[in-house]
């Protein structure tokens, strides 16, 4: 039994090894092993490699516990048993580590005897030795690849991280390559992790191994602008180049052709200075050492926040504030409070909104956006903000301190979050403004329906087609398997869907979350698809109704644009069809197009506030009422990016307002305002 190759032309690079195949034709021969190098004992337990591999390892060395980014390498020797060649390109060998290697093989070897297989094993000494075999020849100019350096004065010490080159045929000058939204195919990605890169050494790069959209060498000929950057703490696929990372200039190549080019030399020699935030004396920065969080990861975890205080709080020691509790979006963190918070006390100082105190709380974390909820892989971070945060806060600060006075508000993934604290802390928070909110109905995650049994493609319809994650003016930009391809380059760490499974999914035997679905086919796991179903906010509401209706009554606002620019209204159209079912809904459910003042929680049509659905904009928007003073709205043609144009923020600091100051007449310079 043997696999033959077609004709290719790869090359493999190492710290150890340079491999190098040109136009051969190889009969690859069964050997009795396959070995692969990684760094450390976490780097091994992150890759998956031994439970995917038949689960045989059969020597695991003492690895350096001491220096996890030892300069020498450990060796793991297993076999590996592969049943077909579909299950080899499964496995994840060697993607992580050499990269290349696993293209090179799911693309060129094809199995002479599929209804015969005996038990294969692949090793690296067996291309070593077939290199010996036909004394393959290095050709001077070959596919594009990238030698990298660092400026002597950038690494006095070692330094490791996740290395991306960037690649665009714009013509605009750059001086920082990164991702393009709006044209995500027009910037090439390449990644790869590096370890003890140092002063004065190069390490070449093969930008094919792991790239987005394609392998590097597909590229057309033409002008091109290059750039490098080292992720030192892999939050880049979280929040984009953040403080400390390293980056090269933006080199300009004329007339390249990545299929056949010298190797192209970049020199990281720019750093991402530190941002710091200060106190002013009405925007504070709070961190706190939470005892649950710090438990379960076995080492100090703080929760910071941002506190805006309103114009008035200095000027007594015991008026007391009601408390708008802020989650950001993803890759946001709790920083906006500095952002934002100037431009909200001078809108407090001038009557427009009223005063209340402003926490902009912090939910990012290594593995992407926490989100609050409690879960096996990120820890109890909602226990640590309800049962912890919130009451040291309430300690520190002139705070309402009961249910009606602490009001959530959050946006996309704050939106999500927020929804959920309300439904699971229904009785701390006194009311959500949840907008645009993360998929709160699985049977449309932004597309397939993860309550399927058994489960959907997670790219692709049943008639084949590819979901559509991000639209923009009508016009579909971003396919669901471009998004996750593209995050799996920029990296494991903090990426939109590794938040969902860190949040999601159980903890896998390599004590990291079990992806929903394979990053290359889409399959779906029907064992974390389960899982999720735990997280999915509108079954949760259908479960257990009985017991949540009285205690959220009133207390749901869940806004959204039509247009949403990830399709995160599909879901909330959804919802309303559930809390219809459930009796939720007002008889006049549904209003379009609402008038001035004559909208949900408006008790005085003559005050002049302004409604869910109002105004010109709002045409052909709806309006579905909820018992109490509860909403869903849809405000037609907005996006994601949009939904508060016009003054939507304002509105909603009014809402609050009267949730906690319910007998409170508006002082006339916010009559006036409004």
């Amino acid at each position: 039994m043997s696999f033959k190759a077609d004709k290719f032309r790869h090359r493999l690079v190492h710290s150890r090894y340079r491999i190098e195949i040109v136009e051969q034709w190889i009969d690859l021969v069964v050997v009795d092993e396959c070995s692969i190098l990684v760094w450390s004992f976490s780097d091994f337990s992150k890759s998956n490699y031994n439970s995917q591999c038949a689960g045989r390892v059969a020597e695991i060395p003492q690895f350096n516990r001491i220096n996890p980014d030892a300069v020498h390498l450990s060796s793991v020797t297993a076999e590996c048993h592969f049943r077909s060649r579909r299950e080899f390109q499964k496995s994840h060998y060697e993607r992580e580590y050499y990269g290349g290697m696993r293209n090179c093989f799911s693309r060129s070897f094809t199995l002479k005897e599929p209804d015969n297989m005996k038990k294969h094993h692949l090793s690296l000494a067996c291309l070593l030795g077939l290199i010996a075999l036909f004394q393959i020849n290095i050709s001077a100019s070959e596919r594009i690849r990238f030698q990298i350096g660092i400026d002597n004065v950038l690494a006095p010490h070692p330094v490791s991280g996740r290395l991306l080159i960037f690649m665009t045929a714009q013509s605009k000058p750059l001086e920082i390559i990164e991702p393009d939204f709006l044209n995500p195919r027009s910037v090439w990605l390449a990644g790869v992790e590096v370890h003890n890169l140092t002063a004065g050494q190069t390490v070449e790069i093969d930008p094919d191994a792991l790239a987005f959209p394609a392998p590097f060498s597909t590229a057309p000929a033409g002008d091109y602008q290059i750039m490098a950057l080292l992720d030192l703490n892999h939050s880049y696929t979280y929040d984009g180049m953040g403080a400390g990372d390293l980056y090269s200039g933006v080199t300009n190549a004329r007339g390249l052709d990545p299929a056949s080019t010298p190797a192209i030399s970049l020199k990281l020699v720019k750093q991402v200075p530190e941002q710091k935030f200060l106190d002013t004396a009405s925007i504070k920065l709070v961190t706190f050492e939470s005892p649950s969080l710090t438990a379960f990861w076995g080492r100090p975890i703080v929760m910071r926040a941002g506190v805006v205080l309103p114009p008035s709080y200095a000027k007594s020691t015991t008026d007391r504030y009601p408390t708008v509790y802020l989650v950001h979006g993803y890759g946001g963190n709790h920083t906006a409070a500095w952002r934002r918070g100037p431009n909200q006390i001078k809108q407090m100082a001038d009557g427009r909104t009223p005063e209340m105190i402003y926490v902009y709380l912090d939910a990012s974390f290594s593995l992407g956006h926490h989100v609050f909820a409690d879960s096996v892989n990120n820890g109890p971070w909602g226990h640590a903000l309800t049962a912890e945060l919130i009451p040291y806060l309430e300690k520190k600060f002139r705070m309402d301190a009961v249910s009606r006075g602490r009001l959530l508000n959050g946006h996309s993934s704050g939106g999500w979050s927020t929804f959920w604290l309300q439904v699971n802390y229904p009785n701390v928070f006194g009311g959500t403004w949840s907008t645009s909110p993360d998929p709160v109905d699985f049977r449309n995650f932004t597309g397939p329906d993860l309550t399927r049994v058994p489960p959907q493609n997670f790219y692709r319809r049943d008639d084949g087609k590819l979901y559509n994650l991000v639209r923009m003016g009508g016009r579909e930009i971003m396919t669901m398997e471009d998004y996750a391809r593209l995050e799996r380059v920029e990296g494991y760490y903090g990426g939109q869907m590794a938040s969902f499974e860190a949040v999601f999914s159980p903890r896998g035997p390599d004590g990291q979350p079990m992806p929903l679905f394979d990053r290359d086919t889409g399959a779906i796991d029907a064992f974390v698809q389960k899982a999720w179903g735990h997280y999915d906010i509108s079954r949760l509401l259908r479960t257990n109704w009985t017991r949540l209706e009285p205690q959220l009554r009133g207390k749901l606002h869940i806004i959204v644009g039509t247009a949403d620019t990830f399709h995160l209204d599909e879901g909330v159209y959804l919802l309303r069809s559930t809390l219809k079912a459930l009796g939720e809904t007002d008889k006049n459910t549904s209003v379009a197009g609402r008038t001035r003042g004559t909208g949900p929680g408006d008790s005085n049509a003559s005050t002049g506030e302004q409604a869910p659905g109002e105004g010109a904009e709002a045409t052909g928007s709806e309006v579905i009422k909820l018992r109490g003073d509860g909403y869903l709205e849809f405000i037609a043609g907005r996006d994601h990016f949009n939904l508060y144009n016009g003054g939507l923020a304002e509105r909603i600091a009014r809402e609050m307002y009267r949730v906690a100051r319910p007998g409170k007449r508006k002082s006339a310079q916010l009559r006036k305002a409004a």
